[in-house]
């Protein structure tokens, strides 16, 4: 069965002038350049370093307006950064996220599988973040259409669930989110987005440094799916083998007791050797056991 959460959080931002997409094509990962009206694309925004400041939704409003959904919770944070690198190009921000409400659907079906959706409304916005192994969509509609967007929601199936049932459905399709996997401590590869990296396009912020990761295959870390003898009383949790620190847990949900899953990132080194006995807590110990890498 589908499910949803509302969101409280996550920045809309419009980015208005004929040079959007031009813009945003220099500064992202993605290649944007050919998407249309009415179109959207996924693209990561990472700093010098090459690390993840937020993964965006790009939807193609028209020939002169964009507007980039986020995940970050501070859409001034958001508009600060692009303004950092608008220099010469005739392009206004605006911060529209109090004009909408937004809402996370996933399943492990499609949205067509899960029930027959109706259509939306011509002013709600659907933006697919699926990745390979699970669907997740976001659903963005105008403030005074929350009442109409429940309504569509319950009419195509969904159920509502707490932030927890999302965390859940993270961890068994590997998904990273904002605040936990996608943070300046991560860059886009070792988050498994390389799917939003195109190899082929011009330079952009972070680019030096995210070729050379994966040309030199220099990544350091990997974003894997792991088993726990207990939930962490804090996250994230550092992971231990013997004295060395080798990973840390970014997500837990109790919900699938009496199993203890979680995401973490883990040192691509060592999942490359023989590894040990993992082990992380504080006030007592807890085993670790690598699903997937």
């Amino acid at each position: 069965m589908p499910d949803y959460v509302k969101m409280n959080n996550g920045a809309i931002v419009e980015l208005s002038g004929s040079e959007g997409i031009d813009f945003i094509q220099r500064i992202s990962t993605n290649d944007v350049s050919k998407l249309e009206v009415g179109g959207m694309k996924r693209t990561v925004l990472a700093n010098e370093r090459g690390r993840i400041i937020d993964v965006v939704s790009l939807f193609r409003r028209d020939q002169e307006s964009l507007m980039l959904v986020g995940q970050g919770i501070d859409p001034q944070q958001l508009i600060s950064w692009l303004e950092k690198f608008i220099i010469m190009e005739d392009l206004r921000t605006n911060d529209l996220t109090s004009s909408y409400v937004m809402f996370i659907l996933f399943s492990d079906e499609t949205i067509d599988e899960a029930g027959a959706a109706p259509a939306l409304p011509s002013d709600f916005i659907l933006l697919d973040e699926s990745n390979a192994s699970g669907n997740l969509f976001r659903l963005v509609c105008p403030k005074d259409g929350h009442s109409l967007a429940l309504d569509w929601l319950r009419r195509s199936g969904f159920v509502e669930v707490g932030v927890e049932g999302l965390d859940e459905f993270r961890i068994r399709h590997t998904i990273p989110w904002y605040g936990k996997e996608l943070t300046e401590q991560y860059n886009p590869l070792e988050a498994g987005l390389g799917a939003l990296v195109d190899w082929t396009k011009g330079c952009y912020i972070g680019q030096e440094v995210i070729a050379r990761l994966d040309t030199y295959k220099k990544i350091q870390r990997s974003l894997v799916r792991l088993k726990l003898s207990a939930i962490p009383s804090e996250i994230p949790s550092p992971i231990f083998s013997g004295s060395s620190e080798v990973g840390t847990i970014t997500t837990t949900t109790t919900l699938m007791a009496p199993e203890s899953l979680a995401l973490g990132y883990m040192k691509v080194a060592f999942l490359g050797s023989e590894g040990g006995n993992l082990r992380t807590g504080r006030e007592k110990e807890i085993d670790v056991e690598i699903l997937n890498h």
